[in-house]
């Protein structure tokens, strides 16, 4: 019984031992295939015989996963999509697979991103970018990246001299000599046919003018009035007064009954029920009637492009040239705030001037978001500031990083819809759209 025992266990010995040899040997065979692999394809490579060096890293890969290997197959990769030995969708799946094997690695998702974009499929750069945010990884090659396709954009292939914008992003546009419009997101709305348009309320009513009749025109082109005077400019229509000037002088313009009341140096347009106006160096908020509302008066008001006076709800004024912002009743909105300049408030930071003459960003509560540093700002719209560096402008993003490259002569405010008039030739304009409104 004992020797029975003795037998049994010699031969489990060598059974176990002979499974040993035997994976021994394999995992042995399999090493040395991925040796022999690896060095065919490394061989391949410097050979420049592209193709079979891929098809070797991937089988030596596909014995054993390896980071160096797997590198030294994307740079084969990457040379050989660069000479056309393979194609785009191939090399689109090794970087794919490349960033699915190695999640945190920055340089892969750095080359899948720079191939999106430079295959101008701008929506997978952005989206494979949300991945590797979501994956943790990071450095300062996928930041600039993510800058950059974030604040990508597209150029409008109108042009225009001059233009007059409304808060949501409407253009009144003239190329020279005729008029015409451009919506919020950017693109062509009405030729340059009209012999003057007015400045959009906030896109609801503009005033379109040929040489037979003027019109007040909704956005739909729904006609709500006809003109019987000639105008020769004019500001958003509101409250059912049109301000209008001539002979130097500005007034309201009732276009239902054709009279029109006060004269002004300058004025605003009506924005519920009050505007301000400027007779003899000073700004008062009046009322439809022309009565004033308060007794506060200002020695300037910053007026938006198409003449709203509080774009936001705010009203940014100076007395005795200090600027500060004012509620709609005239009192002031920030206590502890003071500036040397101030811009409209648009929903966002708020471009200000400090006494060093650099301009920063304050909150609509006063508080500094972004230091004084700038030669000449904007106020925040659309998520992005045009700043000036004293040479050119260019736009920042709400965190102060910059966004857009300096390189405009001029630059705008951009809509909710991520339009923005530029300028890249004194005395000329265009358009420019952003790819992602928002960074979205």
């Amino acid at each position: 019984m004992k020797i029975g025992r003795m037998i049994l266990a010699a031969v489990m010995i060598l059974l176990c031992a002979g499974g040993w040899i035997t994976q021994a040997g394999g995992m042995i065979g399999a090493r040395n295939n991925w040796q022999a692999a690896v060095a065919e394809a490394r061989e391949y490579e410097s050979g420049k015989l592209l193709q079979k060096a891929i098809e070797s890293y991937e089988r030596a890969l596909s014995i054993r996963e390896d980071g160096e290997v797997r590198q030294e197959m994307m740079e084969a990769c990457a040379l050989a999509y660069q000479e056309n030995a393979i194609t785009r969708s191939v090399y689109k799946s090794a970087l794919e697979k490349s960033c699915k094997l190695y999640p945190k690695t920055e340089a892969y998702w750095v080359r899948l991103v720079e191939f999106l974009r430079d295959t101008n499929s701008y929506n997978d750069a952005h989206k494979a970018l949300g991945r590797a945010e979501r994956a943790g990884a990071e450095g300062e090659s996928l930041a600039a990246l993510n800058r950059e396709i974030t604040y990508a954009f597209t150029s409008g292939a109108q042009y225009f001299s001059s233009y007059s914008a409304a808060p949501d992003g409407h253009l009144s546009i003239c190329n020279g000599e005729r008029w015409g419009t451009i919506s919020s997101d950017g693109e062509r709305e009405n030729e340059c046919d009209y012999q003057y348009v007015g400045p959009y309320s906030d896109g609801t009513v503009a005033l379109f003018c040929t040489e037979e009749e003027s019109r007040l025109m909704d956005g739909n082109g729904v006609l709500q009035a006809v003109v019987q005077q000639k105008v020769e400019e004019a500001k958003a229509y509101g409250d059912g007064l049109l301000p209008v000037r001539g002979n130097g002088k500005w007034s309201y313009l009732n276009p239902k009954n054709g009279t029109a009341a006060g004269s002004y140096d300058d004025v605003s347009a009506y924005q519920n029920g009050t505007a301000m106006v400027c007779a003899d160096g000073a700004w008062r908020l009046v009322d439809t009637s022309g009565n004033p509302v308060s007794e506060q008066s200002f020695s300037d008001v910053r007026l938006y492009g198409n003449g709203d006076y509080s774009p936001a709800g705010l009203i940014s004024a100076s007395v005795d040239g200090v600027w500060n912002l004012y509620k709609a009743d005239g009192t002031p909105a920030l206590k502890e705030f003071s500036a040397r300049d101030l811009d409209c408030w648009l929903g966002g930071g708020i471009a200000y001037q400090d006494e060093s003459g650099l301009w920063g960003f304050v909150d609509k509560k006063g508080k500094t978001v972004i230091e004084p540093q700038f030669q000449e700002a904007r106020s925040f719209s659309g998520g992005l500031a045009a700043v000036y560096d004293g040479k050119q402008w260019g736009f920042i993003n709400e965190k102060g990083a910059l966004a857009i490259d300096y390189q405009f002569q001029d630059a705008g405010y951009f809509s909710a819809k991520g339009a923005c008039p530029v300028s890249t030739v004194d005395g000329e304009y265009h358009m420019i759209i952003l790819r992602f409104p928002g960074g979205k």
